[in-house]
């Protein structure tokens, strides 16, 4: 494979990582306490070629505030082109009212003002407000809305409390997007971490792409396998390695 098809594949790649590596364990309405604080680790393979790799972590910060926290870095061929890592953030109120975010922070050289986010959640004026550079933008705040790394936590909450179909307004790219899913199985996956049966989600509001996950009840509901097909054939999996709680 030459340089140029390699520099593709990774410009896909990073376009397609905001939305991959989403998944979380979730955190209940009953605050962090009932749900383990962790940190996971998971491959990111391209076209069957390993690219990158992801750190997801949960954790406490006291006051009933929680943080999530997901780090992506190349690997492989990949590194050879880019050392740069992508980071997001999310600062949490995990109470008996639920999941809501105060502040989602993103950072990733060299990408455009969505990768470079800084969401402020003003729940008491309800407004959220994009303060990052480039794009500005201020939204009314429905109840419920998430940015789109705590919508999975909330994701994971409702698929705990035994829904199969599931929707989450998230605050993204200027506007409140609502993202649905819908349960359409288990199935056992093995992965490096050891062999889980889990259920099996798809995503019901893209047209273009078909986006799986697949969630394992042993582990809280962690994710332990994502597969992405786009519209032009492109597969992209992300499958867990290893997990500690």
């Amino acid at each position: 494979m030459d340089k140029t098809r390699i520099g593709r594949l990774l410009r896909r790649l990073a376009a397609a990582l905001p939305v991959l590596v989403l998944l979380p364990a979730a955190t209940p309405a009953g605050g962090l306490e009932a749900w383990p604080a962790f940190s996971a680790r998971y491959s990111v393979t391209l076209a069957g070629v390993k690219s990158a790799e992801t750190v997801v972590s949960l954790s406490a910060d006291g006051d009933g505030r929680c943080r999530y926290r997901q780090v992506t870095r190349p690997v492989g061929m990949a590194a050879l082109f880019s050392s740069d890592q992508a980071e997001q953030a999310s600062q949490l109120l995990c109470d008996e009212r639920g999941i809501r975010p105060l502040e989602f922070l993103s950072r990733r050289p060299g990408g455009d003002a969505d990768d470079n986010a800084h969401l402020v959640f003003d729940w008491q004026a309800g407004v959220v407000e994009n303060r990052g550079a480039g794009a500005h933008w201020r939204l009314a705040l429905p109840p419920g809305t998430q940015d789109s790394l705590s919508m999975q936590l909330a994701l994971m909450a409702a698929v705990r409390e035994g829904r199969s179909r599931i929707e989450v307004p998230v605050a993204v790219r200027g506007r409140i997007k609502t993202y649905r899913f819908e349960q359409v199985g288990e199935e056992r996956v093995g992965t490096p971490a050891g062999d889980f049966m889990a259920i099996k989600l798809a995503r019901t509001d893209d047209d273009r792409d078909r986006s799986w996950f697949w969630l394992a009840p042993e582990l809280d509901y962690l994710l332990v396998r994502f597969v992405k097909k786009k519209k032009s054939g492109l597969r992209t999996e992300m499958l867990l390695q290893s997990v500690r709680f």
